[in-house]
Formats: C-alpha cells, sequence, structure tokens
C-alpha cells in the first residue's frame, strides 16, 4: 500500500490533482473544490472523511474506492469514464442518487458500485447505458420507470415504492 502524501491538500477551484495509480493508495484530508483524476490500474482509496472536499472526480481507469461521509447525498460530483468506482457510504445513511454521479458520455462496460446505504434511485445515472450499476448490501427505493444499464441487486433489497406505476423495465 502506498499512501499520498500526509497532511492536507486544499485543491482550490480550477486546479487539478492527477493521481496515477501503479500501485494501491490512499489519499485523505483534502478539502477544496478542484479535481480529481485517477488514472492507472491499481485502486486508488479516498476517504472523504470529516472534509469539506466538494468537487469533482474523474474515474479514468483503475478503481476508486470513496469512503462517504454524508447522510443523505453523493459527497461530491463523480464521473466514471473507464474502469470502477465504489462508493461505500456512511454506516446508517440514506442517499438519493442524483446528477453528482455520472458516467461519461464515451464510458462502454465501466462500473458503478454503490454499498452500505438506503439508495433512492428516481433516475437513471446519466450514460448508463452500456454500463454498469452495482448495488450490494443495500436497501434501493426506484421511483422511474425505466432502466437501461447492466444492474446488479447484491444482498440488496428492492422498493418499488410508486403505488401508481405499473411496469418497470430493465434493458
Amino acid at each position: 500500500d502506498s499512501s499520498y502524501i500526509t497532511g492536507s491538500t486544499n485543491l482550490l477551484t480550477g486546479a487539478v490533482l492527477e493521481y496515477i495509480a501503479n500501485a494501491d493508495g490512499t489519499i485523505e484530508n483534502v478539502n477544496g473544490s478542484g479535481i480529481i483524476n485517477k488514472s492507472g490500474t491499481e485502486t486508488l482509496t479516498f476517504d472523504v472523511g470529516e472534509n469539506t472536499f466538494s468537487g469533482e472526480a474523474n474515474v479514468n481507469a483503475g478503481t476508486m474506492n470513496v469512503i462517504g461521509n454524508s447522510q443523505s447525498s453523493i459527497d461530491f460530483d463523480m464521473n466514471v469514464n473507464d474502469g470502477m468506482l465504489v462508493y461505500n457510504a456512511k454506516a446508517g445513511s440514506a442517499i438519493t442518487i442524483d446528477d453528482k454521479l455520472t458516467f461519461g458520455s464515451g464510458a462502454n462496460n465501466a462500473t458503478i458500485e454503490l454499498n452500505n446505504s438506503t439508495y433512492t434511485y428516481t433516475n437513471e445515472i446519466a450514460n448508463a447505458l452500456g454500463n454498469n450499476v452495482i448495488f450490494k448490501d443495500s436497501t434501493l427505493l426506484l421511483g422511474a420507470t425505466g432502466y437501461n444499464s447492466n444492474y446488479t441487486l447484491d444482498n440488496t433489497n428492492l422498493n418499488l415504492q410508486d403505488n401508481i406505476l405499473q411496469t418497470y423495465t430493465f434493458n
């Protein structure tokens, strides 16, 4: 395991941290509203902790493992162009999936895995067609009627919460 520089990092608006993971690594104590670009084949773990990072992370290769802190929403904008994003929610959280979580417009066979929460999913993740969405050890509350990605529910309860909807389509 190789860890990012110890201490605190403040990514100002417009600042970009290019993280090329050729060995598994960890970053933490990151604040600000800049951009983290993750490439390289190995896993980068980003422990959000009590920090105030509100920028954007782009997964361009390999795996980015995010340990979230928010109790109600995805912590910051996350875009998966290639590879895999694993989001581990804070214990006891109930998260609404919104436009903070996307696949890049050219993504194909990329993966987003959402773990350990109750997720409310009212609209499909942008550019999901041809990509993979995994819900693991969670409860999933559905509110839309059409889903075009490859979905996997692993030890996850599915709640079709809208009584007036008659058909859910998973293509």
